[in-house]
């Protein structure tokens, strides 16, 4: 049974989930692109808000997002290979609005940002899906491969 939760900003209580969610990016990525440190953290910060995806308390995959003033961007999403196309990155898009549905109602929030590799074209379709749009083009954002990123916006108020 898959079960989606948020995880907690204390410090000791999380080593699980950033052990969990470490995992998730080294199965989907030959050099992790943030260390395990990185990870304890960027949770550990009020700002950062995470939600993990989990098959029987196994992390399959995760959502971290980073909440300033009115806006949020979406720092990584990433699923395990073996649940790709299963419609679990859009279940965590679907957070988003449950979470912060408070603030939504208040207008607080009006506007979310993420970057995506230009090559990763199923990712651009499913946050197209969710109402973003690409604005820019950031040419060679990305190493290993280098790589141009795409930023993709998504106005809340519309």
């Amino acid at each position: 049974m898959l079960k989606i939760r948020q995880c907690s900003h204390e410090k000791g209580s999380n080593e699980k989930d950033i052990t969990g969610i470490f995992q998730v990016l080294s199965e989907n990525y030959s050099l992790s692109p943030w260390s395990h440190a990185y990870i304890e953290n960027d949770l550990a910060t009020k700002t950062s808000r995470y939600f993990v995806i989990e098959d029987a308390q196994e992390i399959v995959g995760f959502l971290a997002v980073t909440e300033v003033i009115n806006e949020i961007e979406i720092t990584n999403i990433a699923i395990k290979p073996a649940y790709h196309h299963q419609g679990l990155a859009s279940r965590l898009l679907d957070q988003l609005p449950v979470n912060w549905a408070d603030k939504a109602a208040n207008e607080l929030i009006e506007t979310v940002f993420l970057e995506v590799r230009a090559s990763n074209l199923p990712a651009q379709k499913l946050y197209q899906k969710f109402g973003f749009e690409a604005y820019h083009i950031r040419k060679n954002y990305y190493s290993m491969p280098q790589e141009d990123a795409i930023l993709m916006r998504l106005n809340t108020k519309n």
